[in-house]
């Protein structure tokens, strides 16, 4: 979604320090990036497969869509409500602004993205960051898990 934008347009969109600082390392390393306010997400977050007819409000709109069975996602199992649709597309719900103070960065790879360069978009991203705020890691985690598996990361 982010590279036919910028096929589009010619340019990274600016929307701010942050999200503009993914963005830049998401086209860089051809990896999906995403940055979440923690403090909108209820319950534990689930990455797994949808069985049709949760919610998912994307950045921007106003409207839920209805998910259809099979899409994979990040999930609030609390709310059941999707964070993150098939990682390209984020939710209005969790956007990261200005004003939030603890956040949740996805980064993710495919099966051919190995470990170690996870971990070069990682550290780029958080030197970034720190170039501009100030701000301390809590936890990471790591999942790696064939396409049947599901994993609650717990907050």
């Amino acid at each position: 979604t982010l590279i036919r934008g910028i096929i589009k347009k010619g340019s990274i969109p600016r929307i701010s320090h942050i999200v503009d600082l993914y963005n830049i390392i998401s086209v860089k390393y051809a990896l999906a990036l995403g940055a979440h306010d923690q403090d909108k997400i209820k319950g534990n977050i689930l990455l797994k497969f949808s069985t049709g007819g949760e919610v998912f409000r994307p950045i921007g709109s106003t409207d839920f869509e209805l998910i259809f069975p099979g899409e994979y996602g990040y999930f609030d199992d609390e709310t059941n409500e999707m964070l993150c649709r098939l990682e390209a597309r984020q939710s209005d719900l969790t956007k990261f602004t200005e004003t939030s103070t603890n956040i949740l960065l996805i980064i993710q790879g495919n099966r051919t993205t190995t470990k170690e360069y996870l971990i070069c978009a990682k550290n780029e991203l958080l030197d970034s960051i720190n170039k501009f705020y100030d701000f301390l890691i809590i936890k990471e985690y790591d999942y790696t898990g064939d396409k049947n598996e599901y994993s609650y990361v717990n907050m």
